[in-house]
């Protein structure tokens, strides 16, 4: 007695009638959103890759640097947060990785970290969003940015100097 057993086809397959015995997986970077698909239109973009295009002419596009896209069947990407960046093809916001000690993004979505570019500037704690002027070093506020191109002066004598500003003395003022 041969009993015929239907199996389900895993995620990213699918199988166009009950008779056949095999299921045809999705092209290049698809899936599908379930188990038992039954036609390629089922199939859609895997995370990390969002639709372009329209009709018969869609195709899957990986995520650019700086994005993400953390569900199957996006039609676009998300931006990293400001301070992170990310390969291109991230399927998930983890994947956006803060920037190193001493490197910003001065927006979400950037595609690379810069680095400070004063030697006296820097990033403060776990915040990769701004360069900050060290302790004894103040902004140049005649070419003042928060941005990887801040300007640092040493601190006048007498004062002192810290987060970016000048604080006086007793005798600085």
């Amino acid at each position: 007695d041969d009993e015929l057993v239907c199996m389900a086809c895993e995620l990213g397959s699918y199988s166009s009638t009950q008779t056949d015995d095999q299921c045809t997986s999705c092209l290049g970077t698809m899936t599908t959103l379930q188990v038992a698909s039954t036609s390629p239109s089922q199939c859609v973009c895997s995370p990390g890759y969002f639709f372009v295009g329209t009709g018969d002419t869609q195709s899957c596009q990986a995520c650019p640097a700086g994005t993400y896209s953390s569900l199957a069947n996006s039609s676009k990407c998300t931006p990293c947060p400001q301070g992170s960046t990310s390969p291109s093809q991230a399927s998930e916001a983890a994947q956006c990785a803060p920037c190193d000690e001493n490197f910003i993004t001065e927006h979400p979505g950037a595609t690379e970290c810069l680095l400070c570019s004063d030697p006296n500037a820097g990033t403060r704690m776990e915040d990769r969003t701004k360069c900050w002027c060290n302790q004894r070093y103040y902004a140049d506020f005649e070419t003042y940015s928060l941005g990887y191109n801040r300007t640092c002066k040493s601190c006048p004598e007498g004062g002192e100097c810290l987060l970016d500003k000048i604080y006086g003395t007793k005798d600085f003022w």
